[in-house]
């Protein structure tokens, strides 16, 4: 975890915790408590993120999804590190974490937001490992859409900035010519996830987000929102989270 902590800048992750598994995932139907859904030995991480501080530019987008979703990657790459140190030394009976809650907190301490992931801490797929390869990728599937830094094309390239989970994962930012969307809707080539997770930000032209859009593969979530002006029919304000 220490190690995992200091690949982001500090403060990027407030805590994290290990605890047992909470009583609302192991709830039947009925509302009873199943308590066999996992082993005694299963464990769930809890993970704190410092809330992020809305402003009149971004408008109505839902922009605490930026912190949740870093605290997302980190939860998944820990579950991922603590499998492998498992399946490395079975002999010492090392726990596996079956989930994680991510939570976003204030200055003074209260919980802004939460997201709560079921996972069996999946290792992942066969991802882009250094972040020069990241971003060359990045770079270079945007181009093929006609997104570039400074082009001509519907939306032009504003950055590539990279957040830290077992591999690195993609932070780009976009910014729309005119109000008509022309920015993709994931990063993958060929069919297949290439990152361990993304997270896609664009700007229509007065610089307001228009569109946020990630996923975190090891932990098979993902997060979805467009400005309601621009999916009328389906009236939809809130981010689409699962």
């Amino acid at each position: 975890m220490r190690r995992l902590l200091a690949k982001n800048a500090p403060g990027t992750i407030r805590s994290i915790d290990v605890t047992r598994p909470p009583s609302s995932i192991l709830m039947r139907d009925d509302g009873t408590i199943d308590k066999n859904r996992f082993s005694s030995r299963d464990v769930w991480l809890v993970v704190t993120v410092p809330a992020v501080a809305a402003t009149a530019a971004d408008g109505k987008a839902p922009m605490y999804e930026v912190p949740i979703w870093k605290g997302e990657i980190f939860a998944a790459a820990v579950q991922t590190e603590m499998k492998r140190a498992a399946i490395r030394t079975p002999a010492r009976g090392l726990r596996a974490a079956v989930g994680f809650t991510v939570s976003e907190v204030d200055h003074s301490g209260r919980r802004t937001h939460s997201e709560q992931v079921i996972t069996t801490g999946n290792s992942g797929g066969d991802f882009v490992t250094t972040d020069a390869a990241v971003r060359r990728d990045v770079v270079a599937q945007l181009a093929s859409d006609g997104i570039t830094r400074g082009g001509h094309g519907p939306a032009t390239l504003e950055s590539v900035t990279l957040f830290e989970g077992v591999d690195p994962a993609p932070i780009v930012q976009l910014r729309l010519r005119s109000n008509s969307s022309g920015a993709p809707e994931s990063f993958s080539f060929d069919g297949e996830p290439t990152y361990e997770g993304y997270l896609l930000l664009v700007y229509g032209p007065n610089g307001m987000p228009i569109e946020l859009g990630g996923n975190v593969e090891r932990a098979a979530s993902g997060v979805s929102w467009t400005d309601p002006h621009y999916i009328k029919p389906l009236g939809a304000l809130a981010p689409v989270h699962g």
